[in-house]
């Protein structure tokens, strides 16, 4: 986060911006094989209906065939769910890094090898908004 603000002249709105642009491109290619899980479940969903109708009171019979379904069709019912499992408590820790980044306590922890970095040169303001609820 450090090397971002100094790439965008210290403004914590444009190094916020920046994180979101990797962080998003980082995550396209688990993000479109969801979206392709996704597809083929939206495919798949008439003759899951039809399972379902077939063996209404039976589950264990229901569960047999719906894996018979996803394994001859190659779909995995999860994959669609995956990444946000993932990507939530990724987002979740740059959150409050960047909640509380301007205190001094937490720059040991945070940043130990910045030890003569000044947290008071960032500047908080981006376009008329205060970003750190000040």
């Amino acid at each position: 986060m450090v090397f971002l603000l100094e790439l965008s002249h210290y403004s914590l709105g444009w190094s916020i911006i920046l994180i979101t642009i990797i962080i998003r491109l980082i995550l396209l290619y688990p993000q479109h094989k969801m979206m392709v899980s996704q597809r083929k479940l939206q495919v798949l969903q008439p003759k899951i209906k039809d399972i379902q109708d077939k063996h209404k009171g039976d589950h264990q019979t229901l569960g047999v065939e719906m894996m018979k379904l996803y394994k001859e069709h190659k779909v995995n019912p999860f994959g669609s769910c995956g990444l946000l499992l993932l990507q939530m408590p990724i987002l979740i820790v740059i959150y409050q890094i960047i909640l509380h980044v301007e205190s001094v306590s937490n720059m040991y922890y945070l940043y130990s090898f910045f030890g003569d970095y000044q947290v008071s040169s960032i500047n908080p303001d981006f376009y008329g908004m205060s970003l750190m609820g000040v």
